[in-house]
């Protein structure tokens, strides 16, 4: 199974459901085609209330290569990064809190995006990635087309002491080091699929 945000909106990819799991109303679409897919992700950028959709077909795999070719592919990489004092990096960008990531360059290793992303968005250097976390997905209106973004995520650490430098262009206005309690805080005010990292 795998699971797709669009802002605060859930779509579950998967081969097989039981209606007992789910204690809220869901929407359910057996083996969408494209059309109904973009027809879908058209109403949840649209719609206010919070809503879940489970879309089922032959395999979960299958439907997401198809999400793939439906819509405008981007592959993404990024971290959660923790200096030797135990607090978790996070950045504010576009009113919420977030973790550095950014865009796959042609031909670059995941994980080397992750870093040089990280590095970029925060101004911080020494990191080491120490280990894998699950990719997430989300999808994004940008101009006329839908994006369907997957990112890698990695854990990471770094002994530097430098201060943070938020990269500006890029529309970050904070990069924070925060303890347990702030990060908490934080998770109030951002998206779903980082709260499905750190939670």
């Amino acid at each position: 199974m795998y699971k797709v945000f669009i802002n605060e909106h859930l779509i579950q990819l998967t081969e097989n459901v039981e209606l007992s799991q789910f204690s809220e109303q869901v929407f359910i679409c057996v083996v969408p085609n494209t059309t109904e897919m973009k027809m879908l992700a058209e109403w949840l950028l649209k719609e206010k209330n919070q809503q879940q959709l489970i879309l089922v077909g032959s395999s979960a795999d299958q439907l997401l290569s198809d999400f793939k070719t439906t819509f405008e592919y981007i592959e993404a990489a990024g971290g959660h990064v923790k200096n030797e004092e135990g607090l978790t990096l996070m950045i504010y960008r576009m009113s919420k809190w977030d973790l550095p990531k950014g865009k796959i360059e042609k031909g670059e290793a995941t994980e080397l995006a992750a870093l040089r992303e990280v590095e970029e968005e925060c101004g911080i250097d020494q990191l080491q990635i120490v280990g894998e976390l699950e990719s997430t997905y989300h999808m994004y209106q940008q101009n006329e087309s839908i994006v369907f973004k997957k990112t890698y995520w990695y854990n990471m650490i770094t002994t530097s002491t430098k201060q943070l430098l938020p990269q500006a262009e890029e529309g970050i206005e904070d990069a924070r080091w925060m303890k347990k309690e702030e990060v908490t805080e934080a998770l109030k005010n951002t998206y779903p699929s980082i709260k499905l990292l750190l939670i």
